[in-house]
């Protein structure tokens, strides 16, 4: 690379004077010979060397070296951008949901650590109606994997951000007990405060449990948020509502994870 890089700065002659000296200094001294001249001697090319050629060859050894250090930093540089892209910017994803109100408060100094994923429909695709109010309407089955190890309970809250009279909550249940990194929340958990998988608060219909999408008609596309939290508490149990609820968690959370739908009538 070098020598391609200064082959115009003088570094062969460089080169070519080091080994004439070595050359002399091991073998010529001994027998008396006084040092090659510029133009070479016995075994040696009659090119000449210059030292303003030599001068230039160290200076060129000396940008070369600086050169690759900043090639690496700047690839460094790089990097570090974006990682910080990845994990720090919000991505398209991120900036289409909303976290409104308490929402935001609530996971504002938290990261997004959790994978969610909810079964019966893509991220960010259409609600099939028998997750809805136009169908049974029971809850789905969700997936949540990298939970953080210090976590002691999740807590999941489903809600519609594009209500008319604003944030509509759909489903609020918290101590859900965690085993290991991995979970896995079965669909049809019946509409009790108490249940196997946790405790559930009141939904903005003023039931306990989940109540799935039910926009007005003629309104257009809502989007539905499934919010996984990880806390590092076990929650009193009260019959909470939303902001209540938020509130009551507001310091306890240490990541969370989001996926959405959209649905309408």
């Amino acid at each position: 690379m070098f020598s391609w890089f200064c082959r115009g700065l003088g570094v062969k002659d460089l080169l070519d004077f080091i080994v004439k000296s070595t050359d002399w200094l091991g073998a010529g001294s001994s027998a008396g010979r006084a040092p090659p001249s510029h133009g070479g001697g016995p075994g040696f090319k009659s090119r000449p060397v210059h030292f303003n050629h030599l001068l230039d060859g160290v200076v060129c050894l000396t940008i070369g070296r600086w050169f690759i250090v900043s090639i690496v930093c700047l690839i460094a540089i790089v990097i570090g951008v974006l990682v910080y892209l990845q994990y720090y910017l919000p991505g398209e994803e991120e900036s289409i949901i909303p976290y409104p109100g308490l929402v935001g408060e609530v996971i504002r100094g938290s990261k997004k650590l959790l994978s969610v994923r909810v079964i019966g429909f893509g991220n960010s695709s259409f609600i099939p109606s028998n997750l809805t109010c136009d169908g049974i309407d029971r809850s789905p089955e969700i997936i949540v994997d990298n939970i953080p190890n210090h976590t002691v309970s999740l807590a999941i809250i489903v809600y519609d951000p594009d209500a008319p009279g604003g944030v509509f909550y759909h489903w609020i249940i918290y101590n859900v007990r965690v085993n290991g990194s991995n979970l896995v929340i079965p669909p049809n958990i019946p509409r009790e405060m108490k249940t196997n998988i946790g405790v559930q608060g009141l939904n903005d219909f003023g039931e306990y449990g989940y109540r799935g999408p039910c926009p007005p008609k003629g309104h257009g596309k809502h989007r539905y948020v499934f919010l996984v939290l990880a806390l590092d508490s076990i929650v009193e149990e009260k019959s909470y509502r939303g902001e209540e609820f938020l509130n009551t968690i507001k310091d306890h959370v240490i990541g969370y994870g989001v996926y959405y739908g959209v649905y309408e009538r």
